[in-house]
């Protein structure tokens, strides 16, 4: 039986499988696949949607939900209709796994991160680039529905978005949280769980991006993740790097320590930092 999710995303609606250009994205990925894996690498892209990044490695592997958009995007190339929540992939075989703006539309983010551990190579190499803190209002299209569509109470909520969204109370709400989850690791020192926000998706139609986000999720747990399984945390290995992390890709390496140190003091050398 088709799920409503996979169902969704096989309507040939093009904007719910990501954007066709991300070149900003690129260069970063590509960036850190030659400095951190072998020559050729064997790259698995989770989310492909409609092929933005299927150009950037030779030896390319994407995976989608959507058949319709890998049939429209993909010819030629070794994709395959699965979800990332359960990979057709053998263990320990990938290289380099990488993700842009996917993770936050399946139900259980968790199950993507532990294939992504299962999959990988020791020394392999991770780059988590999700909608990290989607809004349960997204699913509502409240931030593009004009006030005389809205009842009351959804009125006051669109009113309240831009405060909602400021800097200022995204830190009262979430560095508080962070500081707990921090010394809860160091008191209970075993793998930590992901935690995350469930949200309720619209998967009738398309109001706009992350409206059909299944989760909320906080990058400072995605590090934690990791970092609880012996991952190095290649772009962030400071306590206060943790808790002031913002909007930005998460990327591990499986056992390495070591590269994370080199990486951090090249980004130093680079800023004129040492």
């Amino acid at each position: 039986m088709i799920s409503s999710r996979t169902r969704f995303y096989n309507e040939g609606d093009e904007r719910r499988c990501g954007r066709n250009n991300l070149e900003e994205v690129k260069g970063e990925v590509v960036q850190i696949a030659k400095k951190f894996c072998q020559r050729n690498p064997a790259v698995l892209e989770l989310g492909c949607g409609r092929g933005a990044l299927k150009d950037a490695f030779a030896n390319y592997a994407g995976v989608d939900i959507s058949l319709y958009i890998l049939k429209r995007y993909f010819k030629g190339k070794n994709v395959v209709q699965a979800d990332m929540q359960d990979l057709p992939i053998r263990d320990s075989s990938v290289d380099f796994v990488f993700s842009v703006a996917a993770i936050e539309h399946v139900p259980n983010p968790e199950k993507v991160f532990c294939e992504v551990d299962r999959v990988l190579k020791k020394g392999g190499m991770a780059y988590l680039a999700p909608a990290w803190f989607c809004k349960p209002w997204a699913a509502e299209g409240l931030p593009i529905r004009q006030y005389s569509e809205l009842n009351l109470w959804n009125r006051i909520r669109k009113f309240l978005i831009p405060m909602r969204d400021h800097i200022i109370w995204q830190g009262l709400m979430t560095i508080p949280k962070r500081i707990l989850t921090e010394i809860g690791t160091i008191l209970v020192k075993r793998p930590l769980p992901f935690k995350y926000k469930k949200l309720k998706p619209d998967l009738e139609q398309y109001f706009c991006s992350d409206s059909d986000a299944f989760t909320s999720m906080d990058p400072h747990m995605a590090i934690l993740y990791y970092h609880s399984r012996g991952y190095g945390i290649i772009n962030c290995n400071s306590f206060i790097g943790r808790i002031l992390y913002k909007h930005k890709p998460v990327i591990v390496q499986k056992g390495g320590s070591e590269d994370e140190k080199r990486f951090m003091e090249d980004v130093r050398v680079e800023k004129g930092l040492s």
